[in-house]
């Protein structure tokens, strides 16, 4: 079991940190080029058009892993029957989109994006679906390969049409061109991976599905919510600049938070079996898993949180300063977040979903309050720090929830140690940034590390463990 979910999530981290490296590079050449408000109005259409293909799934994506994972053998019938409820809310979530855009009345640049990614649900539904089929088959090296040729697309006309001096339109042609290329790639592997569709109607299959998929709906709803509710409300409340200085900070936060994504979405097939085979032994890992997720954003956040403004600086150039006090805030949100996806996915392999609705609607409706409450007076800042406390709810209860039904979660002497090891890192970042930022991140990093090696939090066995997902083995395990 380890070693398959270390395995897939040094595959799918690998290959997404090569095409992050590559997105990062060219999203801060679009916030050079394009400034704040061209930004703001793609992380507008973006954030809009995720919330309606999220939607379109009915949620059920975690379901139908859950349930091929346990039954291979019907791989391709749910993989039709998937495409058939897609299809059919695509076409249910369209004209909802469309609405959406006419009511909300961006810019008319931000609303033309928003028309064109309107053209992308469909052939993403497509894509979504080859994905999960993918992840229930445990092998994410061909979800990888679909993400290198979507960033190879996106990096590859994308820097050509802003090198060439093109502006919004061509850019969002490119995003929504890349999207579709990669749906196609995904569809491919799916079928080769053995879930070529069965197209024939199984009643009772459908009846099944839909039966169980409104917890599954209310989930993603709130959690599609959760993600983009604060650009869209940013945007509506102090337009498009203020949320391209939301979408940059948070760009750095999402390639923080792919180690955690792509540990959650190995897991879950991997929870779905060992939910029925061995409860003792998972519930030993998770607590592990956690301990390693809290270790490296911890980590992170300190370094992020202190260190913002430079690293605005760095990265995007002083036209973007103010996206410093965003993350400064924002990284925040890293640690209570860095846990949420294995807490989740956790519940809903265990069958505990409706635990992961409150979860997702209780971190919904905090950052629905305090952006309402915050972004008028303190604009980007406000919608960080609304965020931030909406995810804070959202893991306290995910947290609760697992230890008070599933595994008893009890904070041990690695939390001390983690503690103050960041204390630590946080002295050296204090008194050094001064003098030399990226001195002291590096000095910072390693008093972390260094902390948490002789306090043994860090344990050997399992950096041994992680070295040797790289190598295949011979069946034999891992020592």
């Amino acid at each position: 079991m380890l070693h398959s979910l270390l395995k897939n999530t040094v595959w799918k981290t690998s290959a997404d940190l090569l095409s992050r490296l590559g997105s990062a590079v060219f999203w801060i050449l679009v916030a050079r080029h394009l400034g704040a408000g061209s930004f703001g109005a793609i992380a507008f259409t973006l954030s809009l058009y995720s919330f309606f293909e999220l939607a379109s799934t009915l949620g059920i994506g975690s379901l139908i892993t859950r349930e091929v994972a346990q039954n291979r053998h019907k791989m391709g019938a749910y993989f039709s029957h998937a495409l058939f409820i897609g299809l059919f809310c695509t076409i249910l979530s369209a004209p909802l989109m469309l609405f959406s855009i006419t009511w909300l009345q961006p810019e008319p640049a931000t609303r033309w994006s928003g028309y064109i990614m309107l053209l992308v649900l469909l052939p993403a539904s497509f894509g979504y679906w080859s994905k999960v089929m993918l992840t229930a088959a445990e092998d994410l090296r061909y979800i990888s390969l679909t993400a290198v040729c979507e960033n190879a697309v996106l990096i590859g006309l994308g820097l050509f049409f802003l090198l060439t001096g093109h502006g919004l339109r061509a850019l969002i042609i490119v995003i929504a061109a890349s999207k579709m290329i990669a749906a196609a790639v995904a569809f491919f592997f799916a079928c080769r991976r053995g879930a070529a569709p069965d197209w024939r109607l199984d009643r009772a299959l459908l009846k099944s599905l839909l039966r169980q998929s409104s917890s599954f709906f209310f989930i993603t709803l709130f959690n599609s919510a959760f993600w983009s509710m604060t650009i869209i409300m940013l945007t509506g409340m102090q337009g498009e600049a203020a949320a391209g200085y939301f979408n940059a900070a948070f760009k750095l936060i999402s390639y923080a938070l792919m180690f955690t994504l792509s540990f959650s979405q190995a897991l879950l097939p991997v929870a779905s079996r060992m939910a029925q085979e061995d409860r003792g032994l998972y519930g030993q890992f998770l607590k592990r898993a956690l301990r390693y997720q809290a270790m490296v954003f911890t980590g992170l956040a300190i370094v992020l949180s202190l260190s913002a403004k430079p690293i605005i600086a760095w990265l995007y150039g002083s036209a973007m300063a103010p996206a410093g006090d965003v993350l400064k805030y924002l990284a925040w949100m890293l640690i209570p977040y860095g846990i949420i996806p294995t807490l989740a996915y956790t519940l809903i392999s265990h069958r505990h979903a409706r635990h992961d609705l409150w979860a997702n609607f209780a971190g919904a409706a905090v950052l629905l309050a305090a952006s309402l409450l915050l972004i008028p007076e303190f604009s980007s800042t406000g919608a960080a720090i609304a965020l931030t406390l909406g995810t804070i709810m959202f893991a306290f209860i995910e947290y609760f929830s697992v230890h008070q039904h599933l595994y008893r979660l009890v904070p041990d002497r690695h939390i001390l140690s983690i503690g103050m090891a960041g204390a630590l890192m946080a002295l050296c970042l204090h008194f050094f940034n001064g003098i030399h930022a990226a001195g002291a991140i590096a000095l910072g990093g390693l008093v972390y590390v260094v902390t948490l090696w002789f306090t043994r939090s860090l344990d050997r066995r399992d950096v041994r463990r992680l070295l040797l997902a790289w190598i295949p083995l011979d069946g034999k395990g891992v020592a």
